[in-house]
């Protein structure tokens, strides 16, 4: 994993950081990695062209975050952080969330209810920015 200085500055090369989002990201940073770090090891398998290996991926560490949320060792901003983290350091982690997001769109309300919450977070803030599905 990159360490804080390198994560930000990716992020910066991608949005404009002020010096306030720079320390409250560094203040969520030690928690966020740690869990980014164990979640990686213990991803699944997203097989070759396998669109639903690569989506039960991303809902495997999506339940993995949310189970540090439980348990108080997250709160939910750095189990996002720690999405991001990943997003930005594993190309394996990309293709799954990347086909989560491709499938998410046709999903019924039901069953975006039974996402776990850091999937259905996660959604809202793509859908928000992307200007799609709102619901």
């Amino acid at each position: 994993m990159a360490s804080l200085d390198d994560f930000l500055e990716e992020m910066q090369a991608q949005v404009s950081l002020s010096a306030a989002e720079r320390r409250r990201l560094a203040a969520l940073w030690p928690d966020a990695e740690r869990a980014a770090r164990v979640c990686l090891a213990r991803m699944p398998g997203i097989g070759v062209l396998s669109f639903s290996r690569r989506a039960k991926a991303f809902l495997f560490v999506s339940r993995a975050l949310d189970d540090y949320v439980e348990k108080g060792e997250l709160d939910q901003e750095q189990a996002q952080l720690a999405l991001t983290i990943m997003r930005l350091q594993s190309r394996r982690f990309r293709k799954a969330e990347s086909m989560f997001s491709a499938r998410a769109s046709r999903f019924s309300q039901n069953e975006l209810a039974s996402l776990p919450e850091t999937a259905r977070i996660f959604l809202k803030a793509m859908w928000r920015h992307d200007g799609h599905r709102s619901d």
